[in-house]
């Protein structure tokens, strides 16, 4: 099994930032669609990023969805985060996603960027994504945990 298929709901940054480095590289394409969202990493990250998420105005982080392009050559999608809403999931904070380099091994990634006009962290928050197989992919969130030199990881599965 390679690494990227390899990341699970409790594996160490380390696993999770070498399962980044071994995925493919992406498409757009791959974010397309509704995607559930999973916690992964160590312990401590999964266990506070839900009240994370709630502190800084996404409580109920349920996944992202993107719309499909308006054009067969568009280089940028848009979509949202999801948020649980009583069991209903709802969009929340706008984002864009563009094909770009990674932060963490300067090879291709999805990039989702939040609008300059996002509440704060969110503004400053970049996440990239690559497809790490079975319709997942492995994403890696900069800037909303102070201190974490690797993104931190979460999983989206399709569908």
């Amino acid at each position: 099994m390679n690494a990227a298929a390899g990341v699970g709901t409790s594996s160490s940054l380390r696993v999770c930032a070498a399962a980044f480095r071994a995925a493919a590289d992406p498409v757009l394409a791959d974010l397309v669609g509704r995607h559930r969202a999973e916690m992964v990493g160590p312990f401590w990250m999964r266990r506070s990023a839900p009240l994370l998420l709630a502190a800084t105005g996404m409580p109920g982080w349920m996944g992202k969805q993107f719309a499909a392009p308006s054009s067969a050559d568009a280089r940028e999608l848009v979509g949202h985060n999801l948020v649980d809403d009583h069991g209903i999931a709802e969009p929340s904070l706008p984002m864009t996603a563009r094909l770009g380099t990674s932060r963490l091994d300067d090879r291709s990634a999805i990039v989702l960027t939040y609008a300059p006009d996002a509440p704060f962290p969110w503004r400053n928050v970049v996440d990239e994504v690559r497809p790490v197989g079975d319709g997942r992919l492995l994403g890696l969130s900069y800037n909303i945990v102070p201190g974490v030199p690797v993104g931190a990881p979460f999983l989206l599965h399709r569908g």
